[in-house]
């Protein structure tokens, strides 16, 4: 913040200021805004970015009964970068302790998805997607 009061004398011009600022975020990502001029008593500041979580949800227990694993990938922007996050579920996983939490754009609530189920017998099955609501279901196997 740049706020200079030595030696003036035009009142309205000593409320004048400009300011800048740089948010920082988890994952590395950091954005600074462009100087701004203002003389209003204070600064609204809101991120332009959120965080948000990503649930994985549905019946283990039951996928597992076919299936060695399940693989979850999601991928959404960060900054200047496609960010991409893997999870793998086994039998012995507790649901609730999976999931993604990620850092999108403001009005960014769509994120890119692709589950793999790796059965018993060493096939895939594969399912992309989109998630705007923050939950991916991982019982919904496709039909080959």
């Amino acid at each position: 913040m740049l706020y200079l009061n030595h030696q003036d004398l035009d009142l309205e011009k000593w409320l004048e200021y400009d300011y800048q600022t740089v948010w920082q975020f988890v994952g590395g990502g950091t954005y600074t805004t462009e100087w701004t001029s203002s003389n209003a008593a204070m600064i609204n500041l809101f991120s332009p970015f959120l965080r948000r979580q990503i649930s994985l949800e549905g019946d283990l227990e039951t996928v597992m009964k076919d299936c060695r694993a399940v693989s979850v990938r999601i991928e959404y922007p960060f900054f200047s970068e496609i960010r991409k996050e893997d999870v793998t579920l086994r039998g012995q996983d507790k649901l609730a302790e999976k999931g993604f939490e990620v850092t999108l754009p403001r009005g960014q609530e769509i994120v890119d998805y692709n589950i793999v189920w790796i059965k018993k017998d060493g096939s895939r099955l594969n399912e992309k997607g989109k998630d705007n609501i923050g939950l991916i279901f991982i019982d919904e196997l496709p039909q080959n």
